[in-house]
């Protein structure tokens, strides 16, 4: 297979594409009430990291695009209990548990956007693509100083009106859990309460809900 840059240069289009249809959805659900169930947008890092730069990428943002945009018009969202405004840092279980619905729909928690979600590039300049795509893997918030993930932070608090901050804790992923000190007392200094949530995205022996309980429902009571 000879390398062809005309294709890569196409790859590099239609990332664009969905990245500004996708930058759309983003603007959409900073309005109240927040449009979308947060839970369900964790799922966008899988797509981020391999529906970019494809058709049916762009085709699928699009489609989500012209869905959130349509609740927002109408003055709807996909979870009516919406008492507190969360954003969520790292990932979530990927088993089955009421955690995530317990949160939500139960106790009015709305995840109003999802550090996972971030599309944190510019505009790939599809004249010089393999220059642009370096660009995009050395600017990713998780390389680098660590205050590249506390800007991206305080910024989504200050865009969605989050009301707290909340990271999934899963032990395995030591790029994230290895910053939670520094994380916990830059959130303090700037006066935006934290919860660390312990558990684990793949193995639900780790995941121990009543304890978990407890804690969430504390720190929500504090955000009143």
């Amino acid at each position: 297979m000879t390398f062809d840059i005309e294709r890569l240069r196409e790859v590099i289009r239609l990332s664009n594409q969905a990245r500004e249809q996708y930058q759309e959805v983003r603007k959409l659900r900073s309005t109240e009430p927040s449009p979308l169930r947060g839970s369900s947008q964790l799922n966008q890092l899988a797509l981020i990291v391999t529906a970019f730069g494809t058709q049916d990428g762009v085709e699928f943002y699009r489609a989500l695009r012209d869905y959130t945009q349509g609740l927002v018009s109408r003055g709807a969202s996909e979870q009516e209990n919406q008492r507190y405004r969360l954003y969520w840092m790292h990932l979530k279980p990927y088993f089955h548990t009421d955690l995530m619905a317990w949160l939500e729909d139960e106790l009015g928690a709305i995840i109003v956007f999802e550090e996972a979600s971030n599309v944190w590039w510019k505009p790939l300049d599809e004249r010089m693509p393999l220059r642009a795509l370096a660009d995009k893997m050395l600017s990713v918030y998780y390389n680098g100083p660590l205050e590249r993930r506390l800007e991206t932070t305080l910024n989504c608090v200050r865009e969605f009106k989050a009301q707290g901050v909340v990271q999934f804790h899963h032990w395995g992923c030591r790029q994230s859990t290895g910053a939670l000190q520094v994380m916990r007392d830059v959130l303090k200094r700037e006066g935006i309460p934290f919860l660390q949530v312990d558990g684990d995205c793949i193995d639900e022996t780790n995941l121990q809900l009543g304890p978990l309980r407890t804690r969430i429902q504390g720190f929500l009571e504090m955000l009143d």
